[in-house]
């Protein structure tokens, strides 16, 4: 059956020969839960971020579909609430805060987030919020942090352990 992701990428490899602005990647089975962690670990170590999972043989889509994923890793941290950024619709649209380290950042506060009890009532001033993010800029700031949730037994924030990025060769 034409259509296949597979043959898709093969004329498209065939027909452009690999334009250098664009890189052929060699597609690879998914073998188990195991060995999708495995290979994220390896591209993670050479500064990837992220997985595009595919159903074999599907049809082709330009777009995410129910059958084209995205896998990534994202990082956990606690930090310090120390302003509530007020907008005209909300009582809160964002909160500045402040990792472990020091550094002050903004979190804005997603679209789900921005209709919940939390937009009218805003963690506190002094409070330790958890949230996620995908990696730092080289700044030290997370790079699109999102709110998880208030630490209620936590008194101090705590940074995130961030992997370091390896060389090719080194892995």
């Amino acid at each position: 059956m034409l259509g296949g992701l597979f043959i898709h990428l093969f004329f498209i490899y065939i027909y452009h020969f690999s334009p250098s602005h664009a890189v052929f990647v060699e597609q690879t089975k998914c073998r188990s839960k195991e060995h999708l962690e495995e290979e994220m670990a390896r591209l993670l170590n050479i500064g990837a971020e992220e997985i595009m999972l595919r159903k074999p043989n599907s049809v082709y889509k330009p777009c995410r579909s129910i059958t084209l994923l995205k896998y990534k890793k994202f990082y956990y941290a606690e930090a310090v609430v120390i302003k509530h950024v007020k907008s005209n619709h909300y009582t809160c649209r964002a909160l500045k805060c402040r990792m472990a380290c020091g550094i002050q950042f903004y979190l804005g506060l997603t679209y789900n987030y921005l209709h919940s009890k939390f937009m009218r009532n805003p963690p506190k001033i002094g409070t330790i919020i958890t949230y996620k993010f995908q990696e730092l800029f080289v700044s030290g700031c997370p790079r699109f942090p999102t709110f998880v949730g208030v630490c209620k037994d936590k008194t101090e924030p705590r940074d995130a352990q961030i992997r370091q990025v390896l060389n090719e060769e080194e892995v």
